[in-house]
């Protein structure tokens, strides 16, 4: 009988499930601005959720009462496939995420290249995923098992899970007497068979494979703490090793020329080109339509110049106020258009990218009133729902337009000017917010 194979952890603390949940989230949180195949990443991700989940709470009765009536217990069967999809998920993410050195979306792995790949993994991840391979496939020829290696024996098949308790029929091992079986919660019996031809000429000594040791098996001791250990240090290696990766970049360069043209000239459609590159900008596109910040900035500037809204000021009144509001919106330009350029190899989570959303921007200058977080927060999309969508056509709730003009009215003193379209409105808005503004400070 060969030593038995005993599966102990390198490492003598358990990871924590919930806070290795909260790395995992980490990981998958750098990912949300990275181009991917959702449809891919998605199911290996709540595999591996799933398996911190189960791996974490795992108890000494893991793998049920054994296969005393010929088949693993159910608890067994769950072990090994959790066991084995958490394996190909860690595998396939590896490549994927770029953790280790293989492209999988894109390369093709050659047997060498996968032998190479399985030698790399800890003796005692081999031995787990031995376990799981008894489990799984015995009842058919084993012969690619890692740690259970006997020469010139076939077919390795589970024999017996043996339930471990002190006192009780598998006390001792008997491959190796001096080994409390009851300090492991289970023994796992793997049958190996010589297969001697010669059998058939011997068929009245009944000691003739005992005397020819056609027969050989070998126990891999478990105890459910060891396992629990292995398989969390091995979830949480895998994150430590993503998370130690530069963040990857898509490099944004913008011309010094075109700097100066969006800031000195306004030129948003410009800024627009450069900002439909990366996802930290907030533009997107749905269904044809071009949404982003940047075009209610826009709006704002193409109302200064418009003829009707110029009729209507007293031209000192209209140039102060005019000048102060390109000037605050030259400013947010400016810090965003930096930001936005990681040509200096900034991460692209590096630099936060400030707002251009017209309400963050004259934030200082908006009175307050009671309604204000409602009709300018969850119901400004009500209210003028594409005045951030490049060349859309006006459209409102007619119903929140109205609180909205009552409500901003009565704040500002004044009224609104509602022969203009709801958009110029918005504009109307922000323009006699600053006049107000600029006023109380003189």
């Amino acid at each position: 009988m060969t030593k038995p194979v005993i599966l102990t952890a390198p490492c003598t603390d358990v990871v924590n499930g919930e806070k290795l949940k909260c790395e995992f989230e980490k990981c998958i949180n750098r990912r949300s601005g990275v181009p991917k195949y959702d449809n891919t990443e998605a199911p290996l991700v709540w595999i591996i959720r799933g398996c911190i989940d189960y791996f974490a709470t795992l108890d000494s009765d893991f793998l049920g009462n054994g296969n005393g009536c010929g088949i693993p217990d159910e608890k067994a069967d769950h072990f090994a496939n959790n066991f084995y999809r958490l394996d190909n998920s860690l595998k396939y993410l590896s490549g994927y995420w770029g953790v280790s050195s293989e492209e999988s979306e894109e390369s093709e792995e050659s047997e060498e290249s996968e032998e190479s790949e399985e030698s790399e993994e800890s003796e005692e991840w081999d031995i787990l995923s031995d376990i799981r391979t008894l489990i799984v496939h015995f009842g058919e020829s084993i012969n690619n098992l890692k740690t259970v290696k006997i020469k010139n024996y076939k077919d390795v098949q589970l024999w017996l899970i043996k339930k471990c308790q002190k006192g009780g029929l598998f006390d001792k091992c008997i491959s190796a007497p001096n080994i409390n079986q009851s300090d492991y919660d289970y023994c796992i019996t793997v049958s190996t068979d010589r297969h001697d031809k010669q059998i058939k000429n011997h068929q009245t000594e009944i000691d003739y494979n005992l005397r020819k040791e056609n027969y050989n098996d070998v126990d891999i001791l478990i105890k459910a703490d060891d396992v629990k250990k292995i398989i969390l240090a091995k979830i949480g290696q895998f994150i430590s090793e993503f998370l130690k990766k530069p963040e990857s970049t898509r490099k944004i360069c913008i011309p010094k020329e075109v700097k100066e043209k969006v800031v000195n000239e306004y030129n948003i459609d410009k800024l627009a080109i450069f900002a439909g590159k990366d996802k930290r900008s907030g533009f997107f596109i749905e269904n044809d339509n071009k949404y982003w910040d940047g075009f209610g900035l826009k709006r704002m500037l193409v109302y200064l110049d418009h003829p009707s809204f110029s009729s209507m000021e007293d031209p000192a009144t209209q140039q102060r106020v005019s000048n102060k509001i390109k000037e605050i919106i030259q400013n947010r330009l400016k810090k965003y258009i930096e930001s936005l350029d990681n040509s200096d190899n900034n991460s692209v989570y590096k630099n936060e990218i400030p707002s251009l959303d017209i309400r963050d921007v004259f934030k200082d200058f908006l009175p307050e009133y009671e309604s204000k977080g409602y009709l300018e927060g969850a119901k400004f999309q009500n209210i003028a729902p594409f005045f951030n969508v490049k060349e859309k056509g006006d459209d409102t709730d007619v119903d929140y337009l109205i609180k909205f003009i009552i409500a901003v009215n009565e704040a500002l003193g004044t009224e609104l000017n509602c022969e203009n379209t709801v958009d110029n409105l918005i504009c109307d808005y922000i323009f006699k917010s600053v006049r107000l503004k600029l006023n109380e400070k003189n």
